[in-house]
């Protein structure tokens, strides 16, 4: 999706948040370096939030000028570190204490 609106990826990772969280929930860290013109990076993190409601949320974003000392770099470009959510459904059995656990 990137690579339609003209925003470059130089990074992207994918972690498990390990702070608390409601059990019915899995949360995913999602780290997004890219490059590229504001507007497409607005439009593509637009297109990614639509595109999952409910379930992928903006936790920060830092938005830098490109160096244009780089050869690469036009005058427009920026560097943008977004983090996101990911929420992901987790299903019934995968978080209740099943008895037999416990040896009962």
């Amino acid at each position: 999706m990137a690579d339609k609106v003209g925003v470059q990826v130089v990074r992207m990772s994918f972690s498990r948040d390990q702070s608390e969280s409601p059990p019915m929930y899995r949360r995913t860290v999602v780290q997004l370096e890219l490059k590229g013109r504001y507007p497409e990076v607005k439009q593509l993190l637009s297109e990614l939030l639509a595109r999952r409601p409910g379930v992928l949320a903006l936790r920060a974003m830092d938005l830098r000028r490109a160096e244009s000392s780089k050869a690469d770099a036009a005058p427009s470009d920026i560097d943008a570190s977004i983090e996101l959510r990911l929420f992901e459904p987790v299903a019934p059995a995968e978080h209740t204490v099943r008895p037999e656990a416990y040896g009962q």
